[in-house]
């Protein structure tokens, strides 16, 4: 069985891989540093796809037309998941990140300041290999921020899709700079180690509804999110494309009281983000 992935593992792990370079070489990092701290990663989408197969062979689940959004995880005390009920291939219309795989996808936008406008980016590394939380196998991206092009966080960020195609979020690590220097990890958590279910990145197709609200992140002491669902067929015009029927949905924290905008364009997934005096949309994919 492979080992569960924990908070100070996966230190160890982003040691090496903030350093990379390119998206082959993280992936690379990865492998070397798991070896160094005992983790064991799948070396390949086959033998992601066989885990699977043992799973279902020992514990067969029974045809389902169900589509509650919590229904692909357990609930049990000892908070441990069942791989079977997870795939490795995320394909949710609306975040399709699986088809991202060893690509990066770069967002750019403006936010004001007291009057100064701070230009501000994100580069998005979608890693092609898998990564264990909690007994459950993730997809993890690497989110890197700019403020005027310096980097002033790298967090990176672990999901997983249900088989009923709802994303779950399973946690992040995030590192924030200063002047080109790590200051903490503030706003890190993870599934297993902070709080005992993941959140939602994004419901099933058959959930989606206007109204339809469900939670982001909710760590206590750490942070609560929630999202509604406000309209799905929302027409947008960005960089990287223009779409008629976008899907979009508030966010709100009540952390700090905030909220903003996201949305989302079928088979692409986040086009644009929108919150108080910033604005960041999607720009190319590489």
């Amino acid at each position: 069985m492979k080992a569960k992935l924990t908070k100070t593992t996966i230190i160890a792990v982003l040691v090496m891989t903030l350093a990379a370079t390119s998206v082959s070489t993280v992936t690379q990092a990865i492998a070397e540093s798991s070896t160094q701290i005992g983790i064991e990663i799948p070396e390949s989408e086959g033998e992601f796809k066989e885990k699977q197969r043992e799973c279902k062979a020992e514990n067969p689940l029974e045809d389902t037309d169900e589509t509650d959004d919590e229904s692909a995880y357990e609930t049990e005390e000892d908070s441990s998941f069942n791989p079977c009920n997870f795939t490795e291939n995320i394909d949710n219309q609306y975040f399709p990140i699986s088809k991202y795989e060893g690509k990066t996808l770069r967002f750019a936008g403006t936010m004001s300041d007291g009057g100064d406008i701070i230009e501000i980016a994100e580069e998005w590394q979608v890693l092609d290999q898998a990564v264990e939380i909690d007994d459950v196998l993730t997809v993890p991206v690497i989110v890197t921020e700019y403020e005027d092009g310096k980097i002033i966080e790298i967090a990176t960020d672990f999901y997983a899709q249900g088989n009923n195609g709802v994303v779950y979020f399973f946690g992040e690590y995030s590192t924030d700079y200063e002047d080109g220097q790590a200051i903490g990890h503030e706003g890190s958590w993870l599934v297993g180690d902070d709080t005992p279910l993941p959140g939602i990145m994004m419901p099933s197709n058959p959930g989606l509804g206007v109204g339809f609200s469900y939670t982001v992140e909710d760590v206590p002491g750490l942070v609560h999110e929630k999202s509604i669902v406000k309209n799905l067929h929302m027409p947008i015009k960005v960089k990287f494309g223009a779409y008629s029927d976008a899907l979009s949905v508030r966010l709100y924290d009540f952390n700090d009281g905030n909220y903003g905008t996201n949305y989302f364009a079928p088979g692409v997934g986040l086009v644009k983000s929108v919150s108080g005096n910033t604005s960041m949309e999607l720009v190319s994919v590489s």
